[in-house]
């Protein structure tokens, strides 16, 4: 996750004051996922690795929220490609589950 750069590269990097990467560090302030994603990319990093309990098991609606933060990245056409491709998977793990 090394990406030899100061809190200030980063933070400049990120578009965000140059004490904020230090009050994320030491928990005085918490990002929003648009930032998290942003530090992420970065970082060459994935969000877990800063926040594996709060991001994937505090909530049902986080994985959910992830993806569709994702998605909001995406081009219309980029978005309609993985929309064709999640809906058919997703419409098979259900008929999966229901089978349980």
């Amino acid at each position: 996750m090394a990406a030899n750069l100061t809190q200030e590269q980063l933070a400049e990097k990120m578009d965000v004051a140059g004490n904020t990467i230090s009050r994320i560090e030491t928990g005085a302030t918490v990002m929003g996922i648009d930032k998290l994603f942003r530090l992420c990319e970065e970082l060459h990093a994935t969000p877990d690795m800063f926040c594996p309990e709060r991001f994937y098991k505090n909530s049902e609606t986080s994985l959910a929220e992830s993806v569709a933060a994702l998605m909001r990245r995406l081009d219309q056409a980029n978005q309609k490609l993985v929309y064709d491709m999640m809906v058919p998977l997703i419409s098979r793990l259900l008929e999966t589950q229901g089978q349980q």
